[in-house]
């Protein structure tokens, strides 16, 4: 039986926040939005690199830092566990979505024959993970789930993260 290890690592393009989120959720690993998935690839792989190629253009296009605010906080399903997310307001993360989409999703007009496409399978809620919990540890501490006072920042920078390879672009 194939494991998750054994289909590659999973590639994203990813908005950054600056120091001011980070500073605010010190516990969370690895600080990021998802803006787009692309599926699994094996190392060595063409795909991540055709996205990193395209990552100083897809910037260029955004051309601004990225205003945000963390105002919610929400539960995904994952599996046997639960996401805890930031749940996050800023049209710009949007924009910045639609700039990706234009490029390699549905509204680029070559998704059918395109080498490297979005996969549709991981929706866009913008949101990052904070930690990934249990039913119990929510039951247990249900003040987990409980939104604190909203706060502003900033993507920074985008990025493309091949598992644990990251490559990322001040925006």
């Amino acid at each position: 039986m194939m494991d998750e290890t054994d289909r590659g690592s999973s590639t994203c393009i990813m908005l950054v926040p600056d120091e001011s989120y980070r500073s605010r959720r010190p516990g969370t690993t690895e600080h990021h939005l998802t803006l787009a998935y692309f599926g699994r690839f094996p190392e060595g792989a063409m795909e991540p690199a055709r996205l990193r190629q395209a990552l100083p253009n897809i910037a260029k296009n955004i051309g601004y830092k990225i205003p945000a605010v963390a105002n919610a906080t929400g539960l995904f399903p994952d599996r046997d566990k639960y996401a805890l997310v930031d749940l996050i307001d800023g049209i710009g993360t949007f924009y910045a979505r639609k700039i990706v989409e234009s490029m390699f999703g549905m509204a680029s007009g070559g998704y059918d024959t395109a080498e490297v496409k979005i996969d549709y399978t991981h929706g866009f809620t913008p949101h990052i993970t904070r930690a990934y919990v249990t039913a119990d540890q929510v039951a247990q501490q249900p003040t987990l789930t409980l939104p604190g006072s909203p706060f502003e920042f900033t993507f920074e920078s985008i990025g493309v993260w091949h598992g644990e390879y990251h490559y990322e672009v001040a925006l």
